[in-house]
């Protein structure tokens, strides 16, 4: 009976990619799968796929999803969205079609339109549905007396990869950094009028900070659709090169990406347009220097590499100092106070830095799109406080 349930269930599915493929001129009915679990991959990817067909109304997609979904506020808002549906009812019908044909034109691919290795989706009009209420998010604003002008801030360690490692297997220690590096920043904030709200779900240290100007919403505080909310209308959002920071590019809201890594000129398509980042240094332990910008470009970093990539290669990461971090943070005040316009000073600088790229005939193109289309930059301040790592 069991044998008889599966040879049937094979001759439908069949049947049906058959039919699919005929009625496909007409009728695009296609099948992919979300990364639902990692929130990186949820907003980055559904991002991107939404840009690419939403020109196309003969396009019906169903997506099924891993799980626990990484934050179910945000997969709802997805969900909203006309011609795309979620629903684990169609994973074996997309199994089988890829089965089948891993290359059918009813599979949504993975690397060409929902990850693509370079992506300006951010410089288009936000994908994600309008939310239509706010009410959570204007009393906590009342409650706490805060105005227009808040900063989320996020940072990551070790404590979020105990609590993850079983949804990746990845050796991924070398993003975190310590959440005290904020102090003079947050510090700065307050006393410049900002409140400063701390995001995030997990949280191995607290901010030793007593403000009523400054609000820590991990751990025990953790609410999943106020944190969506509030990092949708901050001023502007601070944090790594992680998961959490594409949920600002989802609503178009600028960044500063602190201790960025690993340094790769065209990931930084994937984050939010009129951000300014600061990278993690390189120190090479056998040379006795550290690495410049083009030398850690050049590093062939895999993502899927199993072991400490950095470690592996004699190198040791540091992060961003205080003092780095709070500059930055002035430099992308004033940059969004100025419409995101760069002052001659600001442009000399940029140039110094990208400049080292133009022998590279493959990211030539590209460096103009992200400096063009994105407005993309690294921080003036670690340029100059650091300018032994131009070529």
């Amino acid at each position: 009976m069991v044998y008889l349930k599966k040879t049937l269930k094979f001759l439908i599915s069949y049947l049906i990619y058959f039919i699919l493929n005929l009625i496909y001129p007409i009728l695009k009915i296609r099948f992919g799968r979300i990364y639902a679990s990692r929130i990186g991959h949820l907003c980055y990817n559904v991002d991107n796929y939404i840009s690419k067909v939403k020109d196309k109304k003969n396009i019906i997609t169903f997506f099924c999803y891993d799980e626990p979904v990484s934050n179910k506020f945000i997969f709802d808002l997805f969900k909203k969205k006309k011609n795309i549906f979620f629903t684990n009812k169609i994973r074996f019908l997309y199994y089988i079609i890829k089965n089948i044909n891993s290359n059918s034109r009813l599979l949504v691919a993975f690397f060409d339109e929902m990850h693509p290795r370079i992506s300006y989706t951010s410089a288009s009009k936000r994908n994600l549905p309008k939310i239509r209420n706010y009410n959570l998010l204007n009393d906590f604003l009342k409650e706490n007396n805060i105005n227009e002008n808040f900063i989320c801030i996020s940072n990551r360690d070790n404590l979020y990869l105990k609590e993850t490692k079983s949804l990746d297997k990845n050796f991924h220690d070398f993003r975190n950094f310590k959440v005290n590096s904020y102090d003079k920043t947050i510090k700065y904030l307050i006393d410049n009028g900002y409140s400063v709200i701390r995001v995030g779900k997990i949280s191995e240290n607290p901010i030793n900070i007593k403000s009523d100007k400054f609000i820590d919403l991990t751990n025990q505080n953790y609410n999943e659709e106020l944190q969506v909310l509030l990092i949708e209308k901050c001023y502007f959002f601070i944090g790594g090169s992680t998961g959490i920071s594409q949920i600002p590019r989802l609503f178009r809201n600028p960044c500063l990406l602190i201790n960025y890594i690993p340094f790769d000129l065209l990931e930084m398509t994937a984050w939010s347009k009129n951000s300014i980042f600061l990278p993690k240094k390189l120190f090479d332990l056998n040379k006795k220097k550290f690495l410049s910008f083009v030398e850690m470009n050049n590093l062939k970093y895999d993502i899927h590499y199993k072991g400490d990539f950095f470690k592996d290669k004699n190198l040791d990461v540091i992060d961003n100092s205080e003092d780095e971090i709070l500059n930055s943070c002035i430099e992308m005040i004033n940059f969004k106070k100025n419409g995101f316009l760069r002052s001659e000073k600001s442009i000399f600088t940029q140039n110094k830095f990208w400049q080292q790229f133009e022998d590279n005939i493959k990211l030539e193109r590209n460096i103009f799109e992200i400096r063009e289309i994105l407005n993309f930059g690294i921080s003036d301040y670690f340029i100059n406080k650091n300018a032994e790592l131009l070529k």
